[in-house]
Formats: structure tokens, C-alpha cells, sequence
């Protein structure tokens, strides 16, 4: 009888901390959450989210996913009913795998879309590679167990994607600050906030919303992450890229890993990490 009774207590301390682990994760990133404009799509892939905002006879895309992901954004078109020439602009954040990977099919299925990109961003999809020359590391080394451990889960994960080059439609801009109200026909700029990668951009529309792509993440915050994507060229430049868009009084962050949120979240941690304690990548 007294065997049982404590096998029971451990059932339930158990159980009490499984649960208390899955609140503290499940908390740790839904604070503040925010939604996006109601005119705004949001397509979730594996692991990125992108975005249809509507326009004058069409949309415009914020960035890609992976390359393998080509037909299930196809299916999103399918069920939004949503024809693939009716996205006029491409906005790219920056060259990454998970931003970048379907950028040739849906050029190709799409020929007449402007790709809008930065001319740094323009340099670095040409390459077909995630850069590595300016080195970078994962938030801490708990995260970084986990980024392993889905390298090995998805061996094919390799950090390359097909090489893009600009083509005579496409937009390349040189400025770190640019408006493209004119051109795309709502109110939409293009701000540069490096940090995560050297040619990462966040582009504020109705100055309210940041699509920061990966300058922010609301992913494994209970694993230390911090409201910082997992990896980084140099965090104490995504600090700065946070103070920037704080500086703008932006309200909505709206970030491609994670839900979006308040920017209070990025105020109350900021400097919370140091470039020093990153675990090393490249």
C-alpha cells in the first residue's frame, strides 16, 4: 500500500512539472501578443511565415520559404484563391535559406513580379549560400543543442539554396532607408536593421508594423532565446536594429519565426545577451 501511494506521488510531481514546463513554455512565447492588419495574410511553412498585404490589382509577398515548400505555397494560392501573377512585388528581408529557397520557381511560374531587394541582398542570393564570412553563432548553447540535433533530423538541411540573379524587372535599391510608397502603392519602407545577417532589412508599414523578418523571432523564448532569431552575425547589432525601430515608435513587431507582438517585448529585453556568449557556428 505504501509502494503505491508513493508511486503516485511521484506520478503526480511529475506530472506537476511536465505541466509546469509546458505553461512556462507555452507563456514564455505568447506575451504581448499582438495580430496583424486584417487585410494581411499570413502563410506558416515548416518553420517560416510569410506575408500577402493587398494592393491596387494584386499583392505583394514578403519573402519565401524553403525551396521543398514551393508547392504547399501553391496551395495556399489555391485556397485563398489567390492566382500566382496577382503578386506583383517580391519584398525580400534577406538571403537566408528559409527566405529565399522558391524565389527562382515562383519567378518562373510569375515572370512579370518585381522582385524588391537591397543590393547587398542582390550580392548574397547570387551566391545560392547563406553567408558565413562574417561569422555568428547560435543565442546560447542550450539552442544550440536543439539547432544541431535538427541538422541531423534533416541531413538534406545544408544552408543553400538555388542562386538568384536580378533580373531587368526587378527593383534594387542602394539606400538604408527607402520608401517604396510610390512604387508598390501603399505605405511601405524599407528599413535597414542588420545584426542577424549584414544585408537584413525590415520593411514598416502604415508606420506601425514591422516585418522584421529575422531581426526578431518569438520562438524558444523559454529556452533563453529572448525574442532573438536563433542565430546572428552580431547581436549587439540587433540590438542596435531594435533601438532604430523603437526610435521609429513602430507598434507591431511581426517577425517570420514566431507570432507577432508588442514592442515592449524587444524593450524589455534588449542587451539581455552578449556577442561573448554566443555559441560559435561559423
Amino acid at each position: 500500500m505504501i509502494k503505491r501511494k508513493s508511486l503516485m506521488i511521484i506520478i503526480l510531481v511529475l506530472i506537476s512539472v511536465v505541466s509546469t514546463l509546458f505553461l512556462y513554455a507555452y507563456f514564455s512565447d505568447n506575451r504581448n501578443i499582438e495580430s496583424p492588419p486584417g487585410e494581411v495574410i499570413t502563410l506558416k511553412f515548416e518553420f517560416t511565415n510569410l506575408f500577402l498585404i493587398p494592393i491596387k490589382k494584386g499583392y505583394i509577398l514578403i519573402d519565401n520559404a524553403y525551396e521543398k515548400e514551393f508547392g504547399k505555397f501553391l496551395d495556399y494560392l489555391d485556397e485563398y484563391k489567390i492566382d500566382i501573377k496577382e503578386i506583383k512585388y517580391i519584398l525580400l528581408t534577406h538571403h537566408h535559406d528559409d527566405h529565399v529557397g522558391f524565389l527562382n520557381q515562383i519567378t518562373s511560374e510569375n515572370p512579370e513580379a518585381s522582385v524588391v531587394l537591397h543590393r547587398r541582398t542582390a550580392d548574397l542570393v547570387a551566391t545560392g549560400f547563406n553567408n558565413k564570412t562574417n561569422g555568428g553563432g547560435i543565442v546560447n548553447r542550450r539552442i544550440y543543442i536543439l539547432f544541431k540535433m535538427k541538422q541531423l533530423l534533416t541531413p538534406g538541411w545544408d544552408l543553400t539554396f538555388p542562386p538568384y540573379f536580378v533580373r531587368e524587372n526587378d527593383l534594387v535599391f542602394d539606400n538604408d532607408v527607402f520608401d517604396l510608397s510610390n512604387v508598390v502603392g501603399i505605405n511601405v519602407k524599407a528599413i535597414y536593421t542588420p545584426g542577424h545577417s549584414s544585408d537584413s532589412f525590415s520593411y514598416i508599414y502604415n508606420n506601425k508594423y514591422a516585418f522584421c523578418g529575422d531581426l526578431s523571432s518569438n520562438f524558444l523564448n523559454w529556452a533563453g532565446a529572448a525574442y532573438l532569431t536563433l542565430f546572428n552575425e552580431n547581436i549587439d547589432l540587433v540590438y542596435d536594429s531594435w533601438r532604430s525601430l523603437i526610435n521609429r515608435e513602430v507598434e507591431v513587431i511581426i517577425p517570420s519565426h514566431g507570432k507577432p507582438f508588442n514592442i515592449k517585448n524587444l524593450k524589455n529585453n534588449i542587451d539581455s545577451q552578449k556577442q561573448e556568449n554566443i555559441a560559435k557556428f561559423f
